[in-house]
């Protein structure tokens, strides 16, 4: 989710809740910085753009399906808190991380040094993992729904589009393609429910096709042998080291 200039949105009414400044804005909608009055807690708040009354069953699948998500308690998690409506706009609750996303991160200083880079992608595939192995599918996994820590910690966030396999009801059937478009699967675009825990493209700033912006070169550039000595360490790093 991009923290850059984030739209305003219609403001769901709900007294429990004191919003404060927009955080972040993306496809589904605007997060804001807010209080919880009832537990005297920060957290964060996306308010979803599409109103309840345009897609009834939009609301009922995300909102469903985001609970399923607070069952997930990992350290390279954001916890989903709660979800709700005020009859007209609904909103997910999540724990407030102070961090920048990975995203901005590359945007602002480039690429990930090698090792920097295995040691998020370890400590985000352990997270996927430990939401597979309770049935959670994410659909959303992208630079911009991970952030980094100071402590060099990242997290996943924005289980907004969460599948839950647990569940008999089958409201994703009117969900079409949900995602972002140059992190889906092939298979993501045709049919939401066909997504699995499967690798992902989010390793890199931007899924290598031919339709994407810049596409691919033709040939790989050649490697030099320091390449691959430093590939090699970096690879028993993502082995060994602690995430």
């Amino acid at each position: 989710m991009s923290t850059a200039s984030a739209p305003a949105a219609r403001l769901p009414s709900v007294p429990r809740f004191e919003f404060g400044e927009a955080i972040g804005a993306g496809g589904a909608g605007t997060v804001y910085r807010a209080r919880d009055r009832e537990y005297g807690r920060p957290v964060a708040i996306k308010v979803l753009r599409t109103p309840l009354d345009a897609a009834p069953t939009l609301h009922q699948r995300l909102a469903r399906e985001f609970r399923a998500a607070t069952q997930l308690e990992h350290p390279n998690i954001v916890r989903a808190l709660d979800a709700g409506n005020d009859g007209t706009v609904s909103y997910l609750v999540f724990e407030l991380i102070e961090g920048v996303s990975l995203g901005e991160r590359i945007e602002k200083r480039g690429r990930l040094r090698e090792l920097d880079a295995v040691r998020v992608a370890t400590q985000i595939a352990q997270a996927l993992h430990y939401a597979h192995l309770r049935n959670v599918i994410h659909r959303d996994v992208k630079p911009d729904n991970i952030l980094l820590l100071s402590d060099g910690r990242a997290k996943l966030t924005d289980f907004g589009l969460a599948k839950d396999h647990n569940s008999d009801q089958d409201l994703t059937r009117h969900a079409g393609a949900l995602g972002t478009p140059n992190f889906m699967a092939p298979e993501q675009f045709a049919d939401a429910r066909s997504v699995g825990p499967a690798p992902t493209c989010t390793r890199w700033p931007r899924p290598c096709t031919p339709r994407s912006p810049g596409g691919c070169r033709s040939r790989p550039r050649p490697r030099s042998p320091r390449w691959s000595k430093r590939r090699k360490r970096a690879r028993r790093c993502g082995r060994s080291c602690p995430s």
